[in-house]
């Protein structure tokens, strides 16, 4: 069966080309990216394109695509899978799943390494970060406040200086853009911006800290948490430091898999869930490290005045349905290691949640739409809030569509919520990786590889997948034009193929 298909990993990187076509591999990606239902966008943040090829078959046929995305920051059935949201902490703390000394300790080096990621010399005393009062959090807060009005009135000047005849308006973007080797950070800190948000970050923290230190954490952790858990200022506190842990892990160990799926004729031989399984292989994972690790990170750098850059160490992915009810694609999505020689562990995909009432996006808006509501939040505000700029904020298109609507006198919530139910899914790329994220146990240095992820994935699926009459007649119907002929529809406006919905 090997000497028939054999799967592996090629990315598609600016610039790669395809060894046996000459075409730009991004191209490639791209081309069988318009077979899938939803139209294709780019999107801001992280993005790795994987395509999975068939080495076996000359010119190395596409089997399927994937794509490695940034995470959304708040996903309240992923944050409860990982034990980033204070009610699965405590049920993990109460059953002793995991040891209140390890996690008490965990916090506290969380917080600690927060506030050093932080550049505080213009905003607080080395004694109030060593031992926090209670008013420090108070001035931080008034400091946030002061700047964030006077970066209110820096955006309508910028809004009254650059505004054209037909009222654009070029983003504010700042002194800088860009990290480079000779990026000045200290003087990119003391940003408006940024001044406003170390003042607010740090306020949090240093509440934290105190709140944490106050508890005896390191003399008793089990009782010092138990009164945090049941207190509103420990609370606080308590979410405060997981939300640190939140921002730590999707930074550089979590990523979400917003593309999966195979092209036809692999689609028949169950090829999406063999493009599922590769994502967690250590073809995959070295890739990710070796694009994204160690690049300097704009906005951590303007936090903390200094040049930062984060490892790419990935440790989950996570991925949406479309639809409420399911993805045969992600079901019963295992290898057991005891029936697959090579692979080290358990290989599982599983449902970690669902959202009952939908979600909130702008897939149903055009750009013509898009582009009026930015222009009439502009001339609501005389000023461009949203200027697609590292540190302003997350889904910039989102906010962007939101204040327009807002400024109609509309209900956005209402417009942008989409009622369409979803299941999240989830993996571990190792075990133990959730608590790995909160550094309650190590992470494994060993990870299955692509070769005995594809023989594995033959022995579980495609060997039986083979026989079944059925397919053997679908597969005699798909050649080399398939893919082609479900970019084109008839003359009645039907495509010719059915076409994946990834």
């Amino acid at each position: 069966m090997q000497g028939i298909i054999d799967p592996i990993v090629e990315i598609a990187e600016a610039g790669a080309k395809c060894a046996d076509t000459g075409l730009p591999l991004i191209d490639i990606w791209r081309y069988f990216r318009h077979t899938w239902a939803h139209e294709y966008r780019s999107i801001p943040g992280r993005q790795m394109m994987v395509l999975i090829r068939n080495a076996a078959r000359p010119m190395r046929p596409v089997m399927g695509i994937a794509m490695l995305a940034s995470p959304v920051m708040r996903l309240a059935a992923r944050d409860k899978w990982i034990g980033w949201l204070r009610d699965a902490t405590e049920e993990r703390v109460r059953s002793e799943v995991w040891n209140a000394g390890d996690f008490s300790a965990s916090l506290m080096h969380r917080i600690d390494s927060s506030i050093d990621s932080v550049r505080w010399d213009d905003l607080a005393t080395s004694d109030e970060i060593a031992d926090p009062g209670e008013t420090v959090a108070l001035r931080l807060e008034q400091k946030a406040a002061g700047a964030a009005f006077a970066r209110d009135q820096q955006l309508r000047d910028h809004y009254e200086t650059h505004r054209d005849a037909d009222g654009q308006v070029r983003p504010h973007r700042g002194v800088l853009k860009s990290a480079q080797p000779d990026s000045d950070w200290r003087a990119a800190s003391e940003d408006l911006l940024f001044v406003r948000k170390r003042a607010e970050s740090l306020a949090q923290l240093l509440f934290a800290k105190g709140m944490l230190k106050g508890a005896n954490l390191d003399q008793d952790p089990a009782a010092g948490l138990e009164r945090l858990f049941a207190t509103r200022s420990g609370q606080r506190a308590l979410d405060i430091a997981l939300a640190e842990f939140r921002k730590a892990g999707l930074s550089s160990e979590v990523a979400d898999v917003s593309i999966c799926g195979a092209v036809h004729p692999y689609n028949e031989l169950l090829g999406g869930k063999l493009v599922a399984l590769l994502l967690t292989s250590q073809e995959v994972r070295d890739a990710y490290s070796r694009r994204y690790g160690g690049q300097t990170s704009v906005i951590a750098s303007q936090m903390a005045g200094r040049a930062i850059s984060k490892p790419a160490d990935l440790k989950i992915l996570t991925t949406t349905s479309l639809y409420g009810v399911g993805s045969s694609q992600y079901n019963r999505l295992v290898l057991r290691a005891a029936d697959h020689p090579g692979l080290p562990y358990d290989i599982k995909w599983g449902a970690i949640g669902k959202s009952l009432t939908g979600g909130f996006g702008t897939l149903h808006l055009g750009g013509e739409t898009a582009q009026a509501l930015r222009s009439m939040a502009m001339s609501r505000h005389d000023s461009r809030r949203v200027n697609n700029r590292f540190g302003e904020g997350t889904s910039p298109r989102l906010r962007q569509i939101r204040e327009g609507l807002d400024a109609l006198g509309l209900k956005s919530d209402a417009i942008l919520h989409h009622a369409t139910p979803r299941i999240f899914y989830g993996c571990e790329l190792s075990p133990g990786s959730r608590s790995a994220l909160l550094n309650l146990t190590p992470a494994t240095d060993t990870y299955p590889t692509c070769p005995h992820i594809g023989a594995a994935w033959r022995r579980r699926w495609v060997l039986n997948r083979a026989r079944r009459e059925e397919t053997l007649q679908a597969l005699e119907r798909l050649g080399p034009t398939s893919v082609r002929a479900s970019l084109h529809a008839d003359a009645d406006g039907q495509f010719l193929l059915p076409i994946d919905g990834g």
